[in-house]
């Protein structure tokens, strides 16, 4: 089985105005979720195309675009990564009631991030 990119991330060091730019340009929904991140809405009413995201602030002032890859277990898709000579950036982190996720470098330096799939709700 194949594991989908589920999300999106564009972190920033100027989180407020490229939120304002993709609103603008693209008319992407703004949400935010806590001071340092916001979600973002890109499918129309009534059409699944497209996956979400979210803008956040970087740590370190840098900018990057990560897409999120979904997968049942983060700890051995970052072993696999490691053995294929790939770098774990983030291990794996649970964010109580939102989310499981870790990051990595890929060979050519590319962060990507993981996130766990989570089972259906009841």
């Amino acid at each position: 089985m194949s594991n989908p990119v589920v999300h999106f991330e564009i972190m920033t060091p100027r989180p407020d105005r490229v939120r304002k730019f993709y609103a603008e340009v693209f008319g992407w929904q703004m949400t935010p979720v806590q001071d340092f991140y916001t979600l973002i809405g890109t499918k129309r009413p009534g059409d699944a195309t497209g996956i979400d995201g979210g803008i956040g602030e970087s740590q370190d002032g840098s900018n990057d675009i990560v897409m999120y890859i979904e997968v049942d277990d983060t700890d051995a898709f970052l072993k696999k990564v490691n053995e294929k000579g790939g770098k774990t950036i983030t291990p794996t982190t649970v964010v109580p009631g939102m989310v499981t996720f870790a990051t990595f470098k890929d060979l050519d330096g590319n962060t990507v991030g993981l996130v766990k799939r989570e089972p259906p709700a009841r």
